[in-house]
């Protein structure tokens, strides 16, 4: 329904062109101002010629008139149809900048809702991932091990993945992988990578195996994407103190020693998902109660400040070596603290991942 009062764009252009207009009177006006712009100059010039008729002067003068007046009609119009066809071409301009800015509105409406519906799915994956990376209250409390774990992706959802599962009685698998790449495709690649760790992880399978099946399981679903996976897995017997891990191409954790030693537990393995026949082995250490490790990606010790310098290893062993002893949680406190002052708040280029545990002591032999 229209309102009658109320002015649109097309009677406001109407209105102005007629405004716009001359008047008949006005035009009137402009025809006798001519007329004597043009009669008064023939007249006198009939006067001041002598042997010029007497009778011609009225005639001459009423001439110059006539001229006048048409030569000023004609150009008022003109003038008239000038404004008209501006205005025309302004209400049609007018029309097509409504019809453009329509079009441009009901398109930022489409891409707002569907940003918005965008935003609602990466909060579930959010939320799933969450379910699948960052959770240790499955794990029962035992007095022998004591674990803390932080995680952040770089998006609402990233490819970096902690674990620990427990093996059997007294053993534990302990997890760090890194997805190569970012966002929604690393993050499906890592709930993978979790199924098939999870899936492989049994009593009596080492870690070179369990590394040796997710390896090809990867090759066989992922291989063709170049989604490989770098990762360290290890087992650690609780009854012996016995860590047997191995090192698929993921950095070399931080092993603290009680007395402050620090060691580096490395295997010479390639990344999972590139060759399903690659080799695998593992490396046996034992772990003696008081000592700690601490896993991480490379998010932790590449980040970077808004100069574009590296958080480093150096900085990195002596967050954790400025707190000799403390449980692992707080552990993983000194290195957030160290590494957020040095960021100064520049936006993470990596998803991050801290997992670290402490051997507290020996679990009973069952009888």
């Amino acid at each position: 329904m229209v309102d009658a009062g109320r002015e649109t764009p097309e009677t406001a252009a109407v209105e102005a062109a007629s405004r716009s207009a001359p008047k008949p009177f006005a035009a009137g006006l402009l025809a006798a101002a001519a007329g004597l712009l043009i009669g008064v100059p023939v007249a006198l010039f009939a006067v001041l010629v002598p042997g010029f008729p007497r009778w011609a002067i009225p005639l001459a003068a009423a001439s110059g008139a006539a001229t006048a007046g048409f030569v000023a009609a004609r150009s008022a119009r003109r003038f008239v149809e000038l404004v008209r066809e501006a205005g025309e071409r302004e209400l049609k301009l007018e029309k097509r900048v409504i019809a453009r800015a329509d079009e441009l509105s009901a398109a930022y409406n489409q891409l707002a809702d569907k940003h918005e519906s965008m935003r609602k799915e990466l909060r579930v994956a959010r939320d799933i991932q969450g379910c699948i990376v960052g959770r240790l209250d499955h794990l029962p409390p035992r007095p022998e091990l004591d674990v803390a774990a932080w995680y952040r992706a770089m998006d609402n959802v990233g490819g970096d993945l902690y674990d620990v599962v427990r093996i059997g009685r007294n053993s534990y698998g302990f997890l760090m992988a890194d997805v190569a790449g970012h966002g929604v495709p690393a993050a499906l690649v890592t709930a993978l990578v979790k199924v098939a760790f999870d899936g492989k992880a049994a009593w009596g399978i080492r870690p070179e195996g369990v590394c040796d099946a997710v390896n090809r399981t990867l090759c066989q679903l992922v291989g063709e994407q170049d989604r490989f996976v770098t990762a360290w897995y290890g087992i650690l017997d609780l009854e012996t103190g016995l860590l047997r891990y191995t090192n698929a191409g993921h950095h070399p954790p931080v092993l603290i020693r009680k007395d402050g030693t620090i060691l580096r537990p490395d295997t010479e393995c390639q990344p999972l998902g590139i060759i399903d026949e690659a080799p695998f082995y593992s490396v046996e250490l034992t772990m003696s109660p008081g000592d700690r490790m601490v896993l991480f990606t490379d998010g932790i010790v590449e980040a970077r400040n808004y100069l574009k310098e590296e958080f480093g290893y150096a900085r990195f062993l002596e967050a954790i070596g400025r707190n000799p002893g403390a449980p692992p949680g707080s552990v993983i406190d000194g290195i957030l603290a160290d590494l957020n002052g040095f960021l100064m708040g520049a936006p993470p280029e990596d998803d991050r991942a801290i997992l670290a545990f402490e051997f507290r002591g020996f679990a009973p032999r069952p009888a």
